[in-house]
């Protein structure tokens, strides 16, 4: 058979049954490592401990003090690390420490010695498979480098007669100067393609083509009479550089769309740093890639070649409706600079080959870097760990090849105080990626689903612990369960405050919040331990509409999309979880490599029982066919905003949009009751979602009598236990509720697991219902098992109307973090910004409040209550200490801690760094990222009770 007839063949496929995508990676079960889940619970190992990536600053280290700051992250509760070669701080101070390059044979040492440090701590390490992101170097040869084809345009009046037109190749490549944000200034340009094509396109024309001009210095075109726009078409090589590449590895760029120029970066990596040598053998975990923050990377040198024998039509003559001009992070620039096309052929040609040449990019992107980095790893004795998502990723797919898939919780504002529909910015500290990166973890069968945590490029010094909670727990109920902090800066202990910092979180020794650091990774590393050893259930699919939305708008820059489409996009899965229910995001492929049976759509290990289909217009005939196929076997499609009715992508594209229609249409009238369309979601969307819910009968895990945007809730399934993690994002308001759990809970008794201690107590006696309080920024881990034997549970009492505030003459001692001291008295407690003392506003460290207080029957007390308290507190009466608070309202037992007559009460506040940084205005580092002035010291009264 010759190959014209191989062609033919593969194209009438293409034609008639569409593009065949690859088979997605699926196990049937997840594998639950521990069988007593208690025992992990109680004393988690290190692998489910918090890590975070240390910031390798500028490769200026010494041996000593890597395995000093492993100390100090091991002392902090800290179970891994992922070294991380970055660029120096502009504005940090070298100390004389010289620079050792990335893969010299000093960074080489310096892995290892950090390796072996971990080793000997019962520590995990990982590492970047480079510096910076996306990956490149100095060292890359020109053909290795990223590539983009971009566009720039002439527009040209023909008049009536029509003109002449002289071009000078220099004067247009000169032009060419996309503004991305990371520029490298010695790339190189190529003129490839040349288009004249009319200004006003009603009907699909390839242009009349000047190609054959495109190696000529100067040439002339000749335009008919009439308006035109002249496309030239660019291609540029390098023209990227690493974003914070550490010496050694800056540079331009490697091209991700080219196998070998992939084989050929990792192999010098794994010569330098060979891993399976008797040094490094089971040393390195795995090996880390962040963000593919590709500047309008599209193209390769063998893309034209391969997208024919893919889709079995030329992309020539689609340059004009699909290559656009790019700036900061590949954003599409304002179409203002070519054609005027008509809406006709928007539709039925600009949409369609977009929507063809995304899943190229897809492709390409699948094949040539991450099948190769997975090969390599895995040949090289380790793990892949990747953030696979962004332009040319699949933000569901991608994930589901990666052995640790990985998304990014940030620090936000109005964390705990702001929550508003249609954002994922302001208040959400979970990235909107989360839950495509978690879906796509569990339906591959894998369940761990690593997170970049507390990314915070902000006010760093302000941090509390509450906060970091609530953005933890926020990472938690959006599916993670493998925390990778950002980060922890390697920085020399002689380093002046506050020492080397390049990003990240300001997780440092010299931080007023260290010693107290263990509080929440000991909760975390608990929280983990139970989460990555149980399942996430869920019996609702969404499929997001990512057809449409690439067709119309192009593939976004996830996690920080500039068009959220459709507005709610990312809200659903909340309201779902905000009103009991548990649900996973799907795509075109995973329904259309599912299973139906009676009434479910399996794919993997995960079976949904309801399809929602989120303002989805297009789909492939496959999918449609499916869909029928689940709602004839008994399962449910509920459709929001509007029901499929044409298919994606360029070829046979009518014919297969009558396809699409038949099949809903017939859908429709057959199962009426089982298909279901509604209206877009408006006003409230919890409380639309419950509406929702109680209008079709969709039956919750777990029944909330009152939902609140606030409180979110995960049910889980490990062995014979049913465990539900149920919080509070909210660290100003209380949340109360009577909720019922699901019949699987029948018999079992219900225990109160506590992340922050360890300990277990009785719940309930065998009920299903149960009444549910939620102090500001409280998580419940509720554990249904036929465990019987324990301590019941006794909540500590909310604060009644009359209870008694301590009043009388506190003295107060403030010891400052930079040495200084003073004792003073206040009969009022108040924020220290209320009061005319600049010394006290820019304070930080640690301050002791003493009162004396007579009380004459002492037993009738069985609280002290503090309120909200901004930092961390202690509570001691007569000396002896009642115990911690760091988030919510600190609240501390206290029956039988007095005595008749006088007693002694001390409270101790931790407060954050960030006043004082701010007031440090000769400190560069300080003032990058310390910027506001923010509350201090007990704000209001103390009372028992």
């Amino acid at each position: 058979m010759n190959h014209r007839i191989v062609f033919i063949l593969a194209y009438l496929f293409v034609i008639h049954f569409g593009v065949a995508s690859k088979n997605l990676p699926e196990k049937s079960n997840i594998n639950i490592e521990s069988k007593n889940l208690y025992e992990v619970f109680q004393n988690p190992e290190s692998k489910y401990r918090p890590f975070v990536r240390w910031w390798w600053n500028g490769l200026r280290l010494n041996e000593k003090e890597i395995l000093h700051e492993l100390d100090v992250m091991k002392q902090m509760g800290i179970g891994g690390v992922e070294i991380n070669s970055i660029r120096f701080p502009d504005e940090a101070d070298t100390l004389g420490y010289k620079v050792m390059p990335y893969l010299s044979d000093e960074w080489v040492n310096m892995v290892k010695v950090a390796a072996k440090g971990c080793k000997d701590r019962g520590m995990v390490c990982d590492m970047i498979a480079g510096s910076g992101w996306p990956f490149g170097g100095e060292f890359l040869p020109e053909k290795h480098q990223l590539q983009m084809l971009t566009v720039e345009t002439m527009k040209i009046d023909g008049g009536t007669q029509g003109v002449k037109v002289s071009v000078k190749k220099s004067e247009v490549l000169d032009r060419v100067d996309p503004p991305i944000m990371s520029k490298n200034r010695d790339s190189k340009k190529e003129l490839m393609y040349i288009r004249l094509m009319p200004e006003k396109v009603d009907t699909f024309t390839p242009g009349t083509s000047f190609d054959y001009l495109a190696d000529k210095s100067d040439f002339e075109i000749n335009v008919p009479a009439g308006k035109y726009v002249l496309y030239f078409f660019v291609k540029m090589v390098g023209y990227m550089s690493v974003i914070e590449g550490a010496p050694g590895a800056c540079g331009p760029v490697l091209n991700h769309f080219d196998k070998n120029a992939v084989i050929a970066y990792l192999n010098r990596l794994s010569s330098a740093l060979p891993y399976k040598s008797p040094e490094l053998k089971n040393a390195i975990r795995a090996a880390f890639v962040d963000s593919f923050e590709l500047e309008g990377a599209n193209w390769s040198d063998s893309l034209l070649k391969e997208w024919e024998t893919y889709y079995g039509y030329s992309l020539l003559p689609y340059l004009p409706y699909v290559i656009r001009k790019v700036g900061s992070m590949g954003e599409p620039l304002p179409d203002d600079y070519g054609c005027n096309f008509s809406e006709k052929v928007k539709k039925e040609v600009i949409e369609r080959v977009r929507n063809d040449f995304e899943h190229f990019q897809i492709k390409l992107f699948q094949e040539n870097f991450i099948d190769t980095f997975n090969k390599w790893c895995h040949d090289n004795g380790i793990q892949s760990r990747v953030q696979a998502y962004g332009r040319a990723l699949h933000p569901i797919e991608s994930s589901m090849y990666i052995d640790i898939p990985e998304c990014e919780t940030w620090f936000r504002d109005g964390l705990g105080t702001e929550y508003p529909d249609k954002e994922i910015y302001l208040g959400h500290a979970h990235s909107m990626i989360n839950k495509f990166v978690a879906s796509g973890s569990l339906l591959a069968g894998n369940g761990i689903v690593s997170c970049e945590e507390i990314t915070n490029t902000g006010e760093i010094f302000q941090s509390t612990l509450e906060e970091i909670k609530i953005a933890g727990d926020m990472s938690n109920i959006s599916g993670v369960n493998h925390s990778i902090l950002h980060g922890f800066n390697y920085s020399p202990v002689e380093a002046p405050f506050p020492g080397w910092i390049k990003f990240g979180e300001y997780f440092s020794e010299k931080n007023t919040m260290y010693p107290y650091y263990r509080l929440w990774t000991d909760y975390k590393a608990r929280l983990s331990a139970v989460l990555q050893n149980s399942i996430p259930q869920a019996d609702i699919a969404i499929l997001p509409p990512l057809e449409d939305m690439w067709s119309e708008l192009g593939q976004q820059r996830e996690p920080y999309p500039v068009h959220v489409y459709p507005d709610y996009a990312h809200d659903l899965w909340q309201n779902l979880h905000q009103n009991g229910n548990g649900c996973d995001y799907v795509s075109e492929n995973i329904i259309k490599q599912s299973k139906i049976k009676g009434g479910k759509l399996s794919f993997g290990p995960r079976s949904y029982k309801t399809l929602i289909l989120m303002e989805v217009k297009s789909l492939s005939p496959e999918t449609a066919g499916v869909i029928e196929r689940f709602v004839a076997s008994g399962g449910r499609v509920i459709c929001i905003g509007c029901t499929p009715w044409q298919s994606i992508g360029m070829n046979d594209f009518e014919a297969r949009s009558r396809k699409v229609n038949d099949v809903i249409s017939r859908i429709q009238v057959k199962y009426p009751q089982r298909f279901i369309k509604i209206a877009s979601p408006r006003g409230s969307l919890t409380e639309w979602y419950r509406q929702v819910q109680d209008s079709l009968s969709i039956t919750p895990y777990v029944k909330i009598d009152n939902p609140s945007k606030w409180v979110f809730g995960n049910y889980y399934k490990s062995g014979d236990k049913d465990i539900f993690f149920i919080t509070n994002f909210s660290r100003v308001s209380s949340h109360h509720t009577m909720v019922k759990f699901p019949e699987s809970t029948e018999g079992k008794n219900a225990w109160i697991w506590l992340p922050e201690t360890g300990e277990r107590y009785r719940l309930s006696d065998g009920g299903r219902q149960m009444d549910i309080m939620l102090r500001p920024s409280e998580s419940k881990l509720i554990v249904f098992d036929s465990d019987a034997v324990g301590d019941w549970y006794t909540p500590m009492p909310c604060r009644p109307d009359n209870a008694v505030e301590l009043t009388g003459k506190w003295k107060v001692e403030a010891n400052h973090f930079d040495g200084s001291r003073k004792e003073f008295y206040m009969d009022t407690l108040t924020d220290f910004n209320s009061l005319p003392f600049p010394w006290l506003k820019t304070f930080a460290g640690e301050l002791s409040y003493t009162l004396n207080k007579e009380f004459a029957n002492p037993d009738s007390y069985s609280v002290i209550d503090l309120g909200s308290v901004r930092g961390v507190s202690e509570v001691y009466v007569n000396g002896e200490k009642l115990g911690t608070g760091w988030y919510g309202d600190h609240r501390f037992r206290l029956k039988g801690k007095m005595k008749k007559g006088n007693n002694i009460i001390t409270i101790k506040v931790i407060t954050p760094l960030g006043n004082y940084a701010n007031s440090l205005k000769t400190n560069k580092t300080a003032k990058r990222y310390a910027h506001s002035m923010k509350s201090l010291g007990l704000e209001h009264g103390v009372f028992v009770y």
